[in-house]
């Protein structure tokens, strides 16, 4: 018999070395996964960040672009701000007493200039 036959029977594995190739295999699957998941966040971020600009880029020209040709942000922010306002009368009554005051106090103090410019 040839001792170079390649039809010999093959050598029992060792089951050490079974395990610890399977062992890296495991842990290069876990190292990969780990460097894919932060690149793919990165990524997220990178894609954000140039969405948020191509819509600062593009939103005050559309807006103004709505505007001019149905006037329907008008018709859509008037009834927010109304709101809004009201809503922040209504909580904090003080401190819009504090800014309305001196306008009103103006007001009427020139009253009656105001009557007799009109007289």
């Amino acid at each position: 018999m040839n001792t170079n036959d390649t039809t010999s029977t093959p050598k029992p594995k060792d089951n050490s070395s079974e395990g610890t190739v399977l062992q890296a295999q495991k842990d290069l699957s876990t190292i990969r996964s780990i460097i894919n998941t932060e690149a793919l966040a990165q990524e997220e971020v990178k894609r954000q960040q140039q969405a948020r600009k191509y819509v600062t880029e593009v939103v005050t020209e559309a807006l103004n672009d709505r505007q001019q040709s149905d006037n329907s942000i008008s018709t859509i922010l008037v009834p927010i701000v109304e709101k809004s306002i009201e809503k922040s009368i209504t909580q904090q009554h003080e401190t819009f007493s504090d800014y309305i005051y001196p306008i009103l106090f103006d007001l009427v103090r020139n009253l009656p200039l105001l009557f007799y410019a009109i007289s």
